[in-house]
């Protein structure tokens, strides 16, 4: 073939090349970063979990009746779970966001926010008033949440692989650390505690 022929040539397959690699690389960046913002928020929510076992156990203590339990537990729910209002929205808009690149993941953190948002609206109210019934209750909706927490955290170790291996090496020495500072998390759980109990002792002396 004639060399002036050929340079044009070269130089049309060089220009498509150079596309089809940014197109890659932009649309590698893009899953990256949709990845890590759903890391994020799974993390939060996985956070808030160990917050609020750990506040509704010491509770137990606090408490006079398993009726009174009930209702504090209920206050910890309300306002430490899934909450505020954006950390459910939050979640929800990151799973459909990488659903377009992992659809099958995302339906099972579909069932897992499903699961979630259920944990969170829980209510033994009525179990309250009879004790062997609402401690076989309690127990179980315990054990649940234990699931969903086990659950967050080994999407969230799935996820940060696919994020890249730098990520997952980062979340593994965050669970690491955890597991050193559960004293840590266990104060927080008593300030939390402590919170609520002046508040609903002052709530009965109005």
């Amino acid at each position: 073939m004639n060399e002036q022929y050929l340079w044009p040539l070269a130089g049309v397959f060089l220009g498509w090349l150079l596309t089809v690699v940014s197109a890659a690389y932009r649309h590698r960046g893009n899953k990256e970063q949709l990845i890590g913002s759903l890391i994020t928020k799974l993390i939060r929510v996985e956070h808030q979990i160990q917050l609020v076992v750990s506040a509704c156990e010491g509770m137990k203590d606090f408490s006079d009746s398993w009726e009174a339990y009930e209702s504090s537990r209920q206050d910890i729910l309300q306002r430490y779970f899934m909450s505020p209002q954006s950390v459910s929205a939050d979640l929800k808009s990151a799973i459909d966001k990488v659903a377009p690149f992992y659809p099958v993941l995302a339906i099972e953190l579909e069932e897992l926010y499903e699961l979630l948002i259920k944990n969170k609206q829980n209510t033994l109210r009525e179990s309250s008033k009879n004790q062997e019934a609402y401690i076989r209750m309690l127990s179980i909706y315990e054990v649940t949440l234990d699931v969903s927490q086990e659950k967050l955290q080994k999407y969230i170790r799935k996820l940060s692989l696919k994020h890249n291996i730098l990520t997952y090496l980062q979340v593994r020495r965050i669970y690491r650390r955890k597991e050193r500072s559960r004293a840590t998390t266990s104060k927080s759980a008593e300030k939390l505690m402590s919170e609520i109990g002046k508040e609903l002792k002052g709530s009965h002396n109005k």
